[in-house]
């Protein structure tokens, strides 16, 4: 899924090498091993809602993938700044490789 959309901005006016250093991360990442768990894959800020059964994740874009992908989003994907402290609260809380969901943050920055 992000190889792909990786691929369709290669045209799209970002710098080449950052394209093609994200989709080889990317290979890299999903080559690794890894437990498969079914992702969010839009998780952000804006797709989180309170309800009267707590917090509700809204508006997926759900496939099998790695749990650190929406770690990764969710480090980069919000738009209030403090990407570092959102990176080492939710490794703190998850338990996630460090450098898998920044890996991850920095790919989905290039497609995002």
């Amino acid at each position: 899924m992000v190889r792909k959309r990786l691929e369709t901005a290669r045209g799209a006016g970002r710098p080449r090498n950052k394209i093609e250093w994200a989709i080889d991360k990317a290979a890299e990442l999903e080559r690794s091993p890894r437990q498969e768990v079914l992702v969010h894959g839009d998780f952000d800020e804006r797709n989180l809602l309170w309800s009267t059964r707590g917090l509700v994740a809204i508006d997926p874009w759900p496939c099998v993938g790695d749990p650190a992908y929406d770690a990764g989003y969710w480090v980069h994907g919000n738009r209030r700044p403090g990407r570092r402290a959102r990176l080492e609260a939710i490794v703190a809380a998850t338990g996630l490789e460090r450098e898998r969901v920044r890996d991850w943050a920095a790919v989905i920055g290039v497609h995002g």
